[in-house]
């Protein structure tokens, strides 16, 4: 299943599904050449990790789903404004969530649009 991703300032949304033995590395990553702004989506110690900056510094959203077991997982990671969201299947069955918020009052991810 490609990766499925909508991105403005305001509103990142992205869902892939994956299949690793891996228990590190990069799954997705947007960033700014001009500012401190990013968006960081990882694999660390078989975990899914969203990790983002909006300009006040970085927030991390966390999840306890190990998906280094060589199974199909289904992504859903979204960020509204300062809050992070990441819907992950246990391959039980079941989908947890989890959320992080950044604590400053800026909202927008401003990314280089120059190419």
């Amino acid at each position: 299943m490609p990766l499925v991703a909508e991105q403005s300032s305001r509103y990142t949304a992205l869902s892939m599904m994956i299949k690793t033995e891996e228990s590190s590395g990069t799954l997705l990553y947007l960033g700014a050449r001009s500012s401190t702004d990013m968006f960081h989506l990882r694999l660390a110690g078989g975990r899914v990790q969203l990790k983002f900056d909006i300009g006040e510094g970085s927030t991390t959203v966390n999840t306890d789903v190990q998906v280094d077991d060589n199974s199909w997982h289904t992504i859903r990671v979204s960020r509204n404004g300062k809050f992070g969201y990441i819907s992950i299947d246990s391959g039980e069955g079941q989908i947890k969530s989890f959320t992080g918020a950044n604590g400053g009052s800026l909202d927008l991810l401003e990314l280089d649009t120059d190419g």
